[in-house]
C-alpha cells in the first residue's frame, strides 16, 4: 500500500512539473510574440515617419 501511494505521489509530482514547464513555455512564447509584435509596430511607425519625411521633402522641393 505504501509503495502504491509513493508511486501515485511521484506521478502527481511529475504532472505538476509538466504543467509548470508547459505554462513557463507558454509565458516565454507569449513574451517572444509580444516583443516581436512591438518590433514590427516600431518598424511600421519608423517607416511611416520616413514616408512622411520624404513626402514633406518632395512637397517642399515642388
Amino acid at each position: 500500500m505504501n509503495f502504491f501511494h509513493r508511486e501515485l505521489f511521484l506521478i502527481n509530482l511529475y504532472k505538476e512539473f509538466l504543467s509548470l514547464v508547459y505554462y513557463t513555455n507558454l509565458l516565454i512564447i507569449r513574451m517572444y510574440v509580444i516583443a516581436y509584435m512591438a518590433t514590427i509596430c516600431d518598424y511600421i511607425s519608423r517607416l511611416y515617419y520616413y514616408i512622411q519625411f520624404i513626402s514633406v521633402y518632395f512637397c517642399l522641393r515642388g
